[in-house]
Parts: C-alpha cells; structure tokens; sequence
C-alpha cells in the first residue's frame, strides 16, 4: 500500500510540475530562468520522454540575449498583438474577452481556495493560467497520497478531471491548431507539439472510468 501512494504521489509531482512549466511558457514572453530549466537535463530527459525537443529549439547563432529578443518578439507577435493567436478561453469560444468562461474559471479557482492576484493584468481563463491552475491542484494531489490521504487525492484528482472537462478541453486543441499554424519559431512550435502531446494524455488519464489511479484499491 506504501508503495502504491509512493508511486501515486510521484506521478501526480510529475504531472504538477510539467503543467507549472507549460504554464509558464505561455504566461509571459520566456525569461533567461525559465530557459535554463528548460536546458537542465533532467528536464531536457522528460520531454524527451514525450517526443519533444525543447532544448533542440533554443540553439540560436547569437546567444542567450538574441535569443531572449527573438523569443520576446515572437510571443508578442503570437499572443499579444492583434492578428494573433488569442490565448483565452473566451474569445475562442465567445469571440470576446471576460465572457462567461472568464468567470466559470475565476469562480472555480475561488472555489477550490485560488484567487487572482489584484497586481494581475491577466485574465482568469489565459491558457498560461488556466494550466497553472492545473498544475497546483495536481500538487495537491500529489501532497495528498504522500500524507495518506486517499479520499482528499481523489478528490483533488476529481477537480483536475471536472475543470479539463469544463475548461482546458474545450478550446486548447483548437488553439494548438492554430498555434502551429502561425508561430514562426521552432521553440513555440515544440511547445505546441509537447503541449499536445502531454494534453492527450491527460484527456485519457483523467477519464472518470479511471478515477481510481493504478494500484490503488
């Protein structure tokens, strides 16, 4: 039994931590930390895991600063500009911002303890949130099995499921579509193709007929 919540815990870590590093990828143009996570080789091993490449993406003939520029550029092009790739819920189901998916997501944090930070000028249903969002009840999950709590992991398992259904699941494919469409940079389009990739699986893994995780009675 130990070694089942052992291993349970390990999982959902895992699962926490590649939703936070997603999500810090398309909450704001990349910073010189977040690329030097993505180039540590522990890092570089699990999305190798997942067939991608991020590492590969980040060679650039001008160095660090450049290449900071270039990335700076591209988001802003992709996720800021007009003519983009809007990377909220509302608009690509609505058509505009602080629809009524903007307050679903923002009352469901609320309901699960999470509020926005008044200093933000982010909405609560940006894709870069929203799997923020994801990856701090996966750590809950996570914090839950390794405290032996199978009942609150379940249930924390249990939100991940009904917010991908409410929320992640009903837009980001269509977004990755696009993504791939328009991004000009091999780093967006890796983060787009790993996004995918990690996303399908979570759709499958987070399927309520698998409600109970592996090993667990």
């Amino acid at each position: 039994m130990e070694k089942d919540l052992s291993e349970n815990a390990s999982a959902a870590k895992g699962r926490a931590r590649l939703y936070l590093l997603l999500a810090a990828i398309f909450r704001a143009e990349p910073s010189a930390g977040l690329l030097e996570i993505l180039k540590s080789n522990d890092v570089a091993a699990v999305l190798s895991g997942l067939g991608a490449d991020l590492t590969g993406a980040l060679d650039h003939p001008g160095g660090s600063g450049a290449l900071l520029e270039a990335l700076a550029e591209e988001y802003a092009a992709l996720f800021v500009l007009p003519g983009g790739v809007s990377p909220y819920e509302s608009v690509r189901i609505k058509g505009l911002l602080c629809q009524d998916p903007e307050w679903k997501a923002r009352e469901f944090y609320q309901m699960c303890g999470v509020t926005a930070r008044e200093d933000s000028n982010t909405l609560s249903d940006h894709i870069g949130v929203e799997l923020g969002f994801m990856g701090f009840i996966a750590g809950k999950e996570a914090s839950a099995w390794e405290s032996g709590d199978k009942d609150g992991a379940l249930r924390d398992r249990g939100l991940q499921r009904e917010f991908f259904d409410g929320h992640i699941g009903n837009w980001v494919f269509k977004f990755l579509d696009d993504l791939d469409k328009f991004a000009f940079h091999p780093f967006y389009r890796e983060a787009s193709r790993l996004t995918r990739i990690f996303l399908e699986i979570e759709k499958e893994d987070l399927n309520p007929a698998k409600d109970k995780p592996a090993g667990i009675a």
